[in-house]
């Protein structure tokens, strides 16, 4: 069970007991991206749990260390596109990008507190990932042509303000964008 106190979650003593026998490399290797995006969307939602005050992920006695390999299993999928299962079905642009908002969802998890920030500071890839990602993603803004989802826009405002009522920003979104367009 997860408690909320001044904005940090506090785990009960069966939530630090999960983590402390959470094997160190698993969650590195779910969020491989070799891996279908539902494992890395479910491990990226389940590391969610793991922040506590001082630490993230699976508790262990070189925590620090394993922290930053956390790190750059999670921010890996956000420059690579993960792997298609098979040729003939592949990942929709809608997918890569819930995926990769839950991604984005888990680090500022991890900045909620500030040890995670420190991390994230002195991680070496994490902010330069992290950048470039939402410079590709403010690019496909410019190219978005009427009658394409606008993916963009969706990923940078759900990963900034986290979820609302998803219908009427889309709508709202959508009529903003439309309104500067002429209709030939």
């Amino acid at each position: 069970m997860v408690h909320f106190d001044g904005g940090l979650r506090l785990l009960s003593e069966g939530g630090l007991r999960f983590w402390k026998q959470v094997r160190v490399d698993f969650p590195i290797m779910c969020l491989h991206p070799a891996q279908p995006l539902d494992v890395i969307r479910r491990m990226a939602s389940v590391l969610c749990t793991s922040i506590v005050g001082d630490s993230f992920g699976p508790i262990t006695s070189a925590q620090r260390k394993h922290e930053t390999f956390l790190l750059e299993a999670a921010t890996k999928p956000l420059e690579m596109v993960p792997r298609q299962p098979s040729k003939d079905r592949k990942y929709s642009p809608v997918q890569v990008l819930e995926l990769r908002q839950m991604l984005v969802r888990f680090l500022g998890s991890v900045a909620s507190t500030e040890s995670g920030m420190l991390a994230l500071a002195k991680h070496e890839r994490t902010v330069l990932r992290l950048s470039m990602r939402i410079a590709e993603e403010v690019d496909q803004c410019y190219e978005w042509r009427l009658g394409e989802e606008i993916r963009c826009v969706r990923f940078l405002l759900f990963s900034s303000v986290g979820p609302r009522d998803t219908d009427n920003l889309k709508d709202s979104i959508s009529s903003t964008l439309l309104s500067g367009f002429s209709t030939a």
